[in-house]
């Protein structure tokens, strides 16, 4: 289980500086320096976790943190990540890709 929450925070860490690098800008997310990636980590947990006792009450069971996880990750953490970078600051029509964060109008 540690591993599993190393390896999210490893890639929100990872994310947020591309997305710091790509952007040209400075956010307040920027400003408060590393406090502040460990602070998106649990938010992004906060969500997972509201998001398994969401779907454990419907089938009537404990469907786990795993099955939660990739569950709201393939359903969900893309509207979520998008609603958090404009909480943010970051102009809205940002991308997250696999490889790197996208400018409209840039390739």
């Amino acid at each position: 289980m540690d591993s599993l929450w190393t390896s999210a925070y490893r890639r929100v860490v990872r994310l947020t500086l591309r997305i710091r690098s790509a952007s040209g800008e400075r956010s307040r997310m920027n400003r408060r320096g590393k406090s502040g990636f460990y602070k998106e980590f649990l938010a992004e947990r906060d969500e997972i976790l509201r998001h398994k006792d969401v779907e454990s009450e419907k089938v009537g069971c404990d469907v786990g943190f795993e099955r939660a996880l990739l569950d709201w990750i393939e359903k969900h953490r893309s509207a979520w990540r998008e609603g958090r970078l404009l909480q943010q600051g970051f102009r809205p029509g940002f991308r997250e890709t696999s490889n790197v964060t996208v400018r409209p109008g840039r390739a």
